[in-house]
């Protein structure tokens, strides 16, 4: 985001570049099977599922461990203090995605399976509104849908609390392999813009936060 706030793609690719936005990485898995896309960021779940079906792609940059960007937040009203609270609840995430597999695990550390609970499958906007029709009870989900969640709602867990205890998450950018072979040198300058920007959030965060707001903004406007 602060690559595309600061135009780095347009000026120093030395390509054209066109930035999509999906919901989720099991959409970003999807495009990249249907070549319409090259470079994207997918969490460590859609990636693992996407090279164990043989799709032909590579990791090549570990964005960040995911942490309590994913959060696993229950409705106030909802009588769900910890995860064994669940049981017998509606509870949404995003199949295939990070947060499904850190809602499992959660489950998993309880002594509880995905059968003591009512999951659903549901992208961040439609968990958004699930959630303001009162259709769920509770939801494992990602910024900036989890900031909405949380004005009426508290965590229960996140993926920082699950990463302690040996179930980590990850955001990595993938690549197709033909256009990697094919541009070395994008895939290259690719990856040390990331390096450029991770710099900015590690030097001056007010100004990261500034610019990727104004992005977030942007997108979720339009």
């Amino acid at each position: 985001l602060i690559a595309q706030y600061e135009k780095w793609y347009e000026s120093e690719l030395g390509v054209k570049a066109k930035i999509i936005r999906f919901d989720s990485g099991k959409d970003v898995i999807s495009a990249l099977a249907s070549d319409s896309i090259d470079i994207a960021e997918a969490g460590t779940s859609p990636a693992a599922l996407a090279i164990s079906n043989n799709l032909d792609i590579r990791v090549i940059f570990v964005g960040d461990i995911i942490g309590a960007a994913e959060t696993l937040v229950a409705k106030n009203d909802s009588g769900i203090s910890g995860v064994k609270d669940l049981a017998g609840k509606k509870v949404a995430a995003p199949f295939a995605s990070t947060a499904h597999y850190s809602l499992l695990n959660a489950l998993k550390l309880e002594g509880m399976t995905e059968t003591d609970v009512q999951m659903l499958d549901l992208q961040p906007d439609d968990i958004f509104a699930a959630w303001q029709r009162g259709d769920i009870d509770a939801a494992y989900v990602w910024y900036p849908v989890l900031g909405r969640l949380l004005e009426n709602g508290h965590t229960v867990t996140n993926s920082d609390q699950l990463a302690a205890k040996g179930v980590v998450t990850a955001d990595l950018v993938v690549v197709r392999t033909p256009f990697a072979e094919k541009n070395p040198e994008v895939v290259d300058k690719f990856i040390k813009l990331q390096l450029r920007a991770n710099d900015v959030i590690l030097d001056d965060a007010p100004k990261a936060a500034k610019e990727i707001s104004s992005v977030l903004e942007k997108l979720y406007s339009a």
